[in-house]
């Protein structure tokens, strides 16, 4: 066939060429807001199976055995305390106690002392915190200490925002009962259906929250704050807690909304995950509810649960049955989740260093840093086009850089994928930087 090489058909073809680059951005655009490519995309999760579970992960869980044996919820806070010492005793990696304690236990004299006091010993849990949109209630000299508490586990320095990057009201923030706020080791923004997508499903949760950090005339702070005036970001729970499991504080952490969540210190490599200009992480998602080995709490309260279930283990205790708020089971790739295990999946995909990320035209790619400059290069890949259905697929099977396993098709089509790369037809990675954020974060 003969192609005229005039002026009138380069002209023609170039305009067509426009056209579907505009198509693809804006099916780019569109991924992780149009409902059929959302649904493949969890197809795509469900095809490709359960991933590895990691060693040192277990649930502590409120579920229908514990209920039936110690009645319905709320229980004696000084059973959370018997739970949480037990754990201590093995001597755990991390706790995360994913319960919300909004107020004192009034009825049970002496129920909320014997929790912060274990809370205190233990020096490992960390607790959730609520952001609210309504307005603010009333705010007490309570609420303001347990504000205050909340500052110790705020990043205030390290972090590059976009003018994309929304500011989320410092009184909005619902930290647990002050003296649980003072005596856990740090807190973090729990994964609620606040980050759930266009279609109500939870694949993301929120790395960090930007907040002016702001108090009122009246009433007078009971403590002195140290950041009051500056403006903050206050760390979702799954990425305080895993900064803590990778032996780090919020020191190491490094915001570049828009790009990346760096958790430094003494990591070697350190630890990369991409973010979104809100700063969200896609979660890499091991397998539906019940994957994670997990435990009957009153079964660890009553002590027939051996030490050595938690010795060295990233523990997380929470609901998984019951009519309380944080038990109902929020909709996930895998279907409904109680928000526990929605929390384990993301610190999870964080210690593996697996979470996913969006490149160009919906393409989606394991985040593997197994160099600083991994991230930033890969992010610069040319996506395969065709929004998240054909980006998933292509990128699952061809991405060299991702950990072992982590993609999302069954083996046999990534070991096809794999056969495309010696031949040409699979994506290349380049060397890439280290910004000069990055490169204040690492020195």
């Amino acid at each position: 066939m003969i192609v005229s090489s005039s002026p009138t058909y380069r002209a023609m073809g170039f305009a067509v060429a426009l056209i579907l680059a505009g198509s693809a951005s804006l099916v780019a655009r569109q991924s992780l807001t149009f409902t059929p490519e959302l649904h493949a995309w969890d197809l795509l999760f469900r095809v490709r199976g359960r991933l590895p579970v990691r060693a040192d992960f277990v649930l502590i869980a409120e579920d229908s055995k514990s209920i039936g044996a110690l009645g319905r919820p709320p229980w004696p806070r000084r059973l959370y305390a018997d739970v949480v010492r037990v754990v201590r005793r093995a001597n755990p990696r991390v706790m995360v106690l994913d319960r919300f304690f909004e107020q004192r236990d009034r009825e049970r004299p002496g129920s909320d002392a014997a929790l912060w006091k274990a809370l205190a010993d233990a020096r490992d849990v960390f607790l959730p915190v609520l952001h609210r949109t309504l307005p603010p209630r009333e705010i007490s000299r309570e609420d303001l200490r347990a504000l205050v508490a909340l500052e110790k586990s705020t990043v205030d320095q390290q972090f590059i925002r976009l003018t994309t990057t929304p500011d989320y009201a410092w009184l909005g923030f619902r930290p647990p009962v002050s003296d649980f706020a003072v005596s856990a080791r740090g807190m973090g923004v729990a994964t609620t259906d606040q980050s759930a997508d266009a279609d109500g499903v939870v694949r993301r949760t929120r790395a960090g929250w930007v907040s002016p950090i702001a108090y009122p005339a009246s009433p007078p702070l009971p403590e002195p704050s140290k950041l009051s005036g500056d403006t903050g970001v206050v760390p979702g729970l799954p990425v305080i807690a895993a900064a803590f499991a990778f032996n780090a504080d919020k020191k190491a952490l490094g915001y570049t909304f828009g790009e990346r969540l760096l958790i430094a210190g003494k990591l070697k490599p350190p630890v990369f995950v991409p973010i979104d200009a809100l700063g969200n992480i896609i979660i890499n998602y091991v397998g539906p509810a019940g994957t994670i080995r997990h435990y009957s709490m009153v079964d660890v309260a009553r002590g027939q649960v051996p030490a050595s279930a938690f010795k060295g283990k990233v523990v997380f205790i929470g609901p998984t049955a019951g009519a309380a708020e944080e038990a109902q089971p929020l909709p996930t790739p895998y279907g409904p989740m109680p928000r526990v295990e929605i929390t384990a999946n993301a610190v999870h995909s964080i210690l593996e260093r697996n979470s996913l990320f969006l490149g160009p035209f919906g393409a989606a790619f394991p985040a593997g840093d197994r160099s600083p400059g991994h991230a930033r290069s890969a992010a610069a890949l040319p996506g395969p086009g065709g929004g998240i259905t054909a980006g998933l697929a292509r990128a699952a099977a061809g991405y060299p850089g991702r950990a072992a396993g982590s993609g999302l098709l069954p083996r046999g089509a990534r070991a096809a994928g794999r056969a495309g790369r010696g031949s040409g037809r699979g994506m290349r990675v380049s060397p890439g930087t280290v910004s000069a954020a990055e490169a204040d974060h690492l020195s």
